[in-house]
């Protein structure tokens, strides 16, 4: 090699080496590794556990720079205080002024769940608690336990869990607690330096920051007898394998060890947190989109219907009308239906309507209350409407029937207009295989609504499959026009129908046999999103006989949800403390059942309401904690 190649060799080595050490340069001097450690607590005054504290300061001194996050809701102080302390940070350290005087030989409890985090990378300081007596001993004794809600079986967090000596009935709404604990994010509580003895306990979701239960709007729970606080102190014996190498030899020899543990008493206690019922029954609106047809809407379901009466005169309440008009409720009697059929009605700009409920007052009670409204649809609304229809020639019309019909559902149709007269002999139902079409007999026309709008239509028994479909047929719903006349005087134009019918083998049958028998049991059927699709009761004779049956049920994965139904009304009702009435009881079957297509499943199951709160799974826990967030 010619020395000039290699003295050009040697010059580019030396000029990279050279711009990688000034790129290296540009990213500049490099940290250590990432701070992980949670702050530590170096000194504190007076010391954690200290006793005859008469001051009305508390300093506690970390190890690094802190800060507290969220303090207002996660810092406990127990007792509770009429006013809160002054709780702040002051470069490393927590100073803790208090507003109110301290208790006589009282024991305090300052808990700091997971508010203490550093200030550079944010790590929590995990149960932090802080201590002191303003006597000479300090209690040491422990309730701990969890909270769901008593509905859906979901651990709550924030509920105030408070403790009471030598309770009375009314301290839980009138007093507050001797002492407190929060439950955190899966429901979970611990209350800490309670003293040895007997204890009344509740749990409550504290709105209004009292300490306790002051409104009907807090969720409440309690437990049906007082608690007895107790301490154990358990020794554990363990066995430890030592390998010991001597030389080429290893030898191996069991140590036998003593583990301490002190453990308190009651640690398991289980909360069911519901909110009294109580009704806010009210009324909402009426829309009248049409000058016949109006509906009214009030805020909640109810059993008993709402009355409504419409006035012929503006000033005379004493003047009603009772002919011309068709009423239809809603199952749950929260919409009603109005459908104008007297022309001078139609005609009429303003109606004036009384809805009379039963509505709560200020303190919930329900009581008759009535509200008047009135309803609008002006000449010039009614003109563009007769303008608009008259270029549409205005015909009965009802929609098309779905491509595909559930065997076991009715034949329905549901017309745009109220039907004064019906020709059934224009209307016809037709079977076909292989392009030709044989008539089927309707055995049944009737009526199903109050408004004249909607129709039930039911053929005759196949001979063949002694079932009133045959999914390997089509079938065909021709209503000839004129067919159907409306009390406002229009007819339908001529319409057509093809259908076919999903029959049994596209479905599954879910059969649950209870290895316990449950009295009053209300057994719902919930889909991969926790919608009610069906319901049983256990008290049925066909449950008690062959078990609970859910016929018909589209494939997928479902759940199911058991309540006992205690007061026959037939849904889920919650405590009520004047009564000292628990919640009804609720359990889940603990996995999905998978349906298929054309199966029939058979599932035990053996109901064990005493451990509920571990039978939710965990899918329609999840599925509840995103529609919250959602809220």
């Amino acid at each position: 090699m010619k020395t000039s190649q290699i003295f050009h060799i040697t010059f580019c080595l030396l000029l990279s080496f050279f711009f990688v050490k000034c790129a290296n340069r540009s990213q500049g001097p490099q940290g250590g590794p990432k701070d992980i450690s949670a702050p530590v607590v170096l000194k504190s005054t007076p010391e954690n556990g200290g006793k005859q504290f008469n001051g009305e300061r508390i300093s506690i001194t970390f190890d690094e720079f802190i800060v507290l996050n969220e303090p207002q809701k996660k810092i406990i102080v127990s007792p509770p205080q009429t006013t809160a302390p002054n709780i702040r940070t002051s470069g490393k350290s927590i100073l803790i002024d208090f507003q109110d005087s301290l208790k006589q030989n009282t024991c305090y409890t300052i808990d700091f769940t997971d508010a203490i985090v550093d200030l550079n990378e944010q790590n929590p300081l995990l149960g932090y608690t802080f201590a002191f007596s303003t006597g000479d001993k300090l209690d040491t004794m422990q309730i701990s336990g969890q909270v769901f809600d008593a509905e859906t079986l979901n651990p709550i967090e924030n509920v105030i869990i408070g403790i009471y000596k030598n309770a009375e009935d009314s301290f839980f709404v009138s007093k507050k607690p001797d002492r407190i604990s929060r439950t955190n994010e899966k429901g979970n509580f611990t209350i800490r330096n309670v003293e040895k003895g007997e204890f009344s306990i509740y749990a409550f979701v504290d709105q209004n920051s009292d300490y306790y239960y002051s409104t009907v709007e807090e969720s409440f729970a309690f437990l049906d007898s007082t608690i007895t606080t107790r301490v154990k102190n358990i020794v554990t014996i363990d066995t430890i394998l030592r390998i010991d190498t001597i030389g080429k030899d290893t030898i191996k020899t069991d140590s036998i060890v003593q583990k301490y543990e002190t453990k308190y008493f009651p640690n398991d206690l289980k909360f069911y947190l519901s909110k009294k019922k109580i009704s806010k029954q009210r009324y909402l609106k009426c829309e009248r989109k049409t000058p016949n047809y109006i509906r009214f809407f009030v805020a909640e379901k109810d059993s008993v219907q709402p009355k409504i009466t419409c006035f012929i005169d503006e000033a005379d309440s004493t003047k009603t009308i009772s002919s011309g008009i068709k009423w239809q409720y809603n199952n749950t009697n929260d919409t009603i239906e109005c459908l104008l059929v007297d022309s001078a009605l139609i005609k009429t700009e303003v109606l004036r309507f009384a809805l009379t409920y039963y509505r709560p007052d200020s303190v919930y009670n329900l009581n008759l209350h009535t509200d008047t409204t009135r309803s609008y649809f002006s000449s010039k609304q009614l003109k563009r409407l007769i303008e608009k229809q008259a270029l549409k020639n205005p015909v009965v019309t009802f929609p098309k029937l779905p491509k595909d019909i559930n065997y076991f559902e009715p034949l329905t149709i549901k017309l745009s207009h109220p039907a004064q007269t019906i020709d059934s002999s224009l209307i016809s139902l037709s079977c076909t295989k292989d392009s030709i079409f044989s008539p089927v007999k309707i055995i049944r026309f009737e009526q199903i609504d109050s408004l004249g709008m909607e129709f039930l239509i039911e053929p005759e028994q196949n001979k063949d499959t002694e079932d009133r479909w045959n999914e390997e047929l089509s079938y065909r719903l021709i209503i000839d026009s004129a067919a159907i006349h409306s009390t406002y005087g229009i007819i339908n134009n001529r319409t057509s129908s093809d259908f076919r019918i999903n029959g049994p083998e596209k479905f599954s049958n879910l059969q649950i046999i209870l290895l316990k028998p449950v009295q009053k049991g209300i057994i719902e059927l919930l889909d991969n999103q926790g919608k009610v699709v069906a319901i049983r009761h256990t008290d049925d004779n066909e449950a008690k006989e062959v078990g609970i049956l859910f016929e018909n049920i589209l494939p997928g994965d479902y759940y199911l949800r058991l309540y006992i139904d205690e007061n026959n009304d037939g849904e889920w009702t919650p405590a009520l403390y004047e009564e000292k009435r628990q919640p009804e009881k609720v359990l889940y079957y603990p996995a999905a059942l998978n349906l298929r297509a054309n199966w029939d499943v058979e599932q035990e199951w053996l109901p064990d309401f005493e451990q509920r709160h571990q039978t939710k799974p965990s899918k329609l826990i999840e599925i509840d904690k995103q529609k919250s967030s959602k809220k």
